[in-house]
């Protein structure tokens, strides 16, 4: 066997475009997106929703470090906090306005993948939810790379 068949549905993947991305990122970007199209979703998903956990935990880190926060500091370590409690403080608290140019409606894309990432861990029982979850992690993967570029482009200037 050279190479195991690959699903119609994970073939039309949007590819990314690393290069919209910083170079130390681009490589792990196309291992998520290989790992995807060589069918495991689960786990391409899974390795770019790691990678934007990441890159949110050390903005939330710098914020706090940089008293950017309205009211007073979280009482969390925002490095071993759930992804969600950190993202979902961070939007009611930090102060977007000095973190780059990061708007809450940005943020508020990543506080909602939170819940898509917990949901790759799951096997479908049938072929139709199967199908139905590669769609998904299609739609899924392409916006979690959308939301992770978006992220970086307007916090190029803040240092994290």
């Amino acid at each position: 066997v050279l190479h195991e068949p690959i699903s119609q549905l994970l073939t039309q993947l949007r590819r990314i475009n690393t290069i919209a991305y910083p170079p130390k990122l681009r490589d792990r970007l196309s291992q998520a997106q290989n790992t995807f199209l060589a069918g495991n979703p689960p786990k391409g998903c899974s390795d770019l929703y790691d990678l934007l956990e990441e890159t949110t935990r050390k903005i939330v880190v710098a914020a706090i470090n940089n008293n950017l926060w309205n009211g007073s500091l979280p009482a969390f370590n925002a490095a071993t906090e759930s992804w969600h409690n950190v993202c979902n403080t961070a939007y009611g608290k930090m102060q977007f306005n000095n973190v780059g140019t990061l708007s809450p409606q940005i943020w508020a894309n990543v506080l909602a993948i939170t819940r898509h990432r917990n949901e790759t861990g799951h096997s479908p029982r049938t072929i139709k939810a199967r199908k139905r979850r590669d769609l998904e992690m299609r739609t899924r993967f392409e916006h979690a790379a959308d939301v992770l570029r978006d992220v970086l482009q307007n916090t190029k200037k803040f240092r994290v």
